[in-house]
Order: structure tokens, then sequence, then C-alpha cells
């Protein structure tokens, strides 16, 4: 693995985040960065917090004249381009219904069209240091987060156009890869104006964190970690690494105890869908709803999707007595597929195979 020790990197969208993250992660590695963004004065904090290591601009990555800036900036203060982090990026969601041509065309400007004119002036510069180039890609193109049918396709453009650069790049000594990422709490939906940091950070917490293999969501360091690893590697191109916690694989959430396998309840219903989470102690062996967010949950129209799977008959008789739900589970092989049919009192309803 090449050394960090340094070498020059330009991070965009420096002054919060994952740019911020990036930038002191790399910096606390040796390396001379220079970060950019439209607020000057979260990217001169950010700058000041590293220290002399790190160099800073008041840069718009959509303006043609303030790309030129970014890479004199990075050449004047490390000497160089050794690695490019094209971090800066923009978010929109809105439902198909309610898309704004104006809004979804400056979002791939940031996220798509800038970052290849940036990687176009800052090309000669990594060909001569041999570097590297990263994008920022998305969960969102693993999994399908609704509403995002203006942002998904946006960074799956992202994905394929690592791809695409890798072998052109490729003969002249360049690499290229992305970072594919998942929940991990920054400013873009707040700057976005689609929810506050709180709100961000508790959706992370109480909706994707669970949703991970790893029950936990993600922090700009650990992003910083992945980007390093991809930026060094000597013999990797064309890589988009997953680091989200395996939230883009979309495993059926289960907790599990010495003898049973138990899902989430999912009850859609007239006017919204609403989620039960089932739990089993394994202390005491008896299975326990947690407080439903419907009162009348058995008295609602609806369809029960996925309840509760068990191989152990005691807590299917319990958690249809809690629940008002007949319970029926094939567990010949998970690695298979989970395939259940539930009755929710008088309407049973066939759930699509998992």
């Amino acid at each position: 693995m090449r050394s960090v020790e340094g070498t020059s990197v330009v991070v965009t969208g420096g002054g919060s985040g994952l740019g911020a993250g990036s930038a002191a992660h790399l910096a606390s590695r040796g390396a001379r960065v220079t970060i950019c963004g439209r607020r000057p004065e979260k990217v001169r904090s950010v700058a000041e917090s590293i220290g002399p290591a790190a160099a800073w601009l008041e840069a718009d990555v959509d303006d043609p004249g303030d790309r030129v800036r970014i890479v004199d900036a990075a050449v004047e203060h490390g000497g160089g381009i050794d690695v490019l982090v094209n971090n800066a990026g923009n978010r929109y969601a809105a439902p198909l219904a309610e898309i704004e041509e104006k809004e979804v065309a400056g979002m791939y400007q940031t996220n798509v069209i800038s970052p290849i004119m940036l990687t176009q002036l800052a090309l000669p510069h990594l060909v001569e240091r041999k570097g590297a180039i990263i994008f920022i890609g998305s969960v969102d193109v693993r999994r399908a987060l609704p509403p995002a049918a203006a942002y998904a396709p946006a960074k799956a453009a992202v994905h394929r156009l690592t791809g695409v650069l890798a072998p052109e790049l490729g003969p002249q000594g360049v690499r290229v890869n992305c970072v594919a990422v998942g929940a991990v709490a920054t400013e873009i939906d707040a700057r976005a104006g689609l929810m506050s940091e709180e709100e961000t950070r508790k959706l992370i917490d109480e909706v994707f964190a669970p949703a991970t293999p790893l029950r936990r969501s993600g922090s700009a360091e650990e992003v910083a970690e992945a980007i390093e690893d991809l930026a060094y590697s000597k013999w990797t191109t064309g890589a988009i690494l997953d680091v989200d916690g395996g939230l883009g694989l979309g495993e059926l959430q289960v907790e599990k105890g010495p003898t049973y396998t138990i899902t989430h309840a999912v009850l859609t219903a007239r006017p919204s869908t609403r989620y039960l989470p089932i739990s089993m102690p394994s202390a005491s062996g008896r299975a326990r709803l947690e407080e439903p967010r419907d009162e009348q949950l058995n008295h609602a129209a609806g369809v029960v999707a996925g309840v509760v799977v068990s191989a152990d008959a005691e807590v299917a008789d319990a958690a249809h007595q809690l629940v008002g739900l007949q319970v029926g589970a094939d567990l010949t092989g998970l690695g298979r597929g989970i395939k259940q049919l539930c009755t929710h009192r008088h309407e049973a309803v066939e759930k699509v195979g998992v």
C-alpha cells in the first residue's frame, strides 16, 4: 500500500460531514490536504482545526472558474495532486408527482457533471503522480429508499462513471474508485431543506441503524478510512466499496435467540404503514410485543405481512395471542428464503415471498 505521508489530496465539500472527516483523517496520516466549499466560515474552521497541513478556499464545484482555482490551490499547497476526493454533493428528495426539473438538473450538475469536469482539470497532475480519484456513491443505488427518484439515479451515474473511467485512465497509471456510503449523519439533508440535523440523526438511529446487520449507524471517520484504503491501494481500480454497515444488502431483519427466530410485524393499514416490532427476550423465553402505534391494531382493515418466523411452537402461539394472528412458517432453509402465510382476523392474505 502506498504511503499517505507527503501526498497532496483535494477534498471538495470539505466544510462538514464526510469531507471534513476525510480531510482530517488523511492529514493525520501525513497528507497535505486542500479543502474547498461554498461556506467559507465552515471550510476555514475545518482547515484551522487540522492545522498547517490543510489549505482552504471558498469555491463552488459548479463554477468553472472555481474548479480551476481548486486545482491551482492544491498544486500550490501540495506540489501536485495525488488524490482527488470528489465529495461535494447535493441531495434532492421528492415524490415523483412533485419533482421539479430545475432541482433535478441542479443536483445532477453538482453530483455528476461538476465532478467530471473537475477530474478533467486535475487529470494531468494525477497522471504525473500516478494518483487516484475517489467518487462518493450511495446506498440508494443498492436499495430502494424512496422518495429517491431523482437522487438515486444521480448516484448510480457516479457508480457507473467509476467503472467507465477506471479502464480509460488505468493505462495512464491513475486509479478510480468509489465509496458507496450508507447511514451517516451529515448536514446534506439540512442544507437541502429536507429535515433538520436532529431529525436526520433520529431517522438514522431509529430506522436505518436497526436495518443494518451491524445494528448501528456509521461515522465520517469510518468512511474516511475506506477512502484512504481505496486511494492508496496500488492495485485496486474500478471498485465500488459499500461502506454502509450492510444496509445495502436488504437483509431480512431478525432477532435470534437459542430456539427461535423472529422478524417484525408490518401492518399496512389506511392511512399509513405502521411497524410493530416483536422481540423475544432469551432470558425469559416469553414473547413480548412492544407498544403498538395503533391502539386499534386488531380492528384495523389491512394486511399483515411477515409477522413471526419461529422454530418454537410456544413462541408462535404466544405471538398469536399477543397480536391476534395465526402464524405459519416454513423454515426449511433460511438461505432459500422464508415463506409465510398469515391470517389477520377474518382476512387471509398471501405474503409476498421474501
